[in-house]
């Protein structure tokens, strides 16, 4: 984006190799907001991590001070990566991250209710999360072990529908967790650090 472009709209889509310089831009988006790379084998990179398709962290900024209340990053069946370069707060929305394995212990998204829809054909997933609602499914990986997923979360949780399929779900939580749909996963592994 060069200038300062101001796009307004109910639902926006925006499809492209690579995003630059898209903090340059005013987004006004009252309901849904999708940013997706143009093929499946890009890498994603957040708030500064590497990726073909990288968001740095002003621009998850503005992504977050948009309005949209659904924010899907990623495009379905992604094969690539998805990389943090910091804590990508995306507080209040309702977020879907779908494309690749995912693979950080340090780094926390952070939003209102979460989905993974992740395809980890490298190896399996690990996540640290501060969310209320959270949903995964890892249906397109090609084995047990790049099906299974590791997730710390911050707080309580509500779990969603999850699909590790012959994989292995490993929850640690500091709250209550609770279940709202159906969990598929050959182990499961809970554990509360307050006890």
């Amino acid at each position: 984006f060069s200038g300062t472009p101001a796009l307004t709209a109910n639902n926006l889509t925006l499809t492209a190799s690579t995003l630059t310089n898209l903090n340059n831009a005013t987004l006004a988006v009252s309901n849904a907001l999708t940013l997706r790379p143009s093929t499946a084998a890009s890498t994603i990179g957040l708030a500064g991590g590497a990726g073909t398709f990288s968001l740095d962290a002003a621009e998850i900024a503005k992504i977050k001070a948009s309005g949209a209340s659904s924010i899907t990053l990623g495009v379905a069946g992604g094969t690539g990566a998805l990389t943090l370069g910091a804590n990508v707060d995306l507080a209040g929305r309702a977020v879907t991250l779908q494309n690749g394995r995912i693979n950080d212990a340090t780094r926390i998204l952070i939003a209102d209710s979460l989905t993974l829809n992740l395809t980890s054909t490298a190896g399996a997933n690990t996540v640290r999360t501060n969310v209320n609602a959270l949903s995964l499914n890892t249906s397109a990986a090609s084995s047990a072990a790049n099906r299974s997923a590791t997730i710390t979360e911050a707080d309580g949780v509500a779990l969603g529908t999850m699909n590790l399929g012959t994989g292995t779900l490993t929850l640690t939580a500091g709250g209550a967790v609770t279940q709202t749909g159906a969990l598929t996963a050959a182990t499961l592994s809970l554990t509360n650090t307050a006890g």
